[in-house]
């Protein structure tokens, strides 16, 4: 499960996990990315705050999440990660090297440095 707040005066979207990914999630946030796309706005920052990395449901939640991140590859300008979790550094550079996107790692709880470095 996740949650979704949208700055859309900013073109940063934040998603919160807080529960294992579904379906459904990767459908509202393929529907969230899309409105921003259609409405010729610019998905200037993706923020992911997760204490921890939850999972997913089941595989096709998996696979809806890849989906997600093959059409909107090259659409997104900046991605943050607030998180604590061992592989978030990893994560940073994976976004970095193979997806070829401005990423950050940020200490849980600097939510908002993460949100002023995504605005820059």
């Amino acid at each position: 499960m996740i949650d979704l707040s949208l700055m859309k005066k900013d073109g940063i979207l934040i998603v919160a996990p807080t529960g294992p990914f579904t379906d459904d999630d990767m459908e509202e946030l393929r529907g969230t990315l899309s409105g921003m796309v259609a409405d010729g706005d610019e998905v200037k920052g993706l923020l992911i705050d997760a204490k921890e990395f939850p999972g997913y449901a089941d595989l096709h939640a998996f696979l809806a999440h890849m989906g997600v991140v093959r059409d909107f590859h090259g659409k997104i300008a900046k991605l943050a990660l607030v998180s604590d979790m061992v592989f978030a550094a990893a994560g940073e550079m994976f976004a970095r090297t193979f997806l070829g996107v401005d990423a950050r790692h940020f200490p849980a709880g600097e939510t908002a440095k993460a949100i002023a470095w995504l605005k820059s």
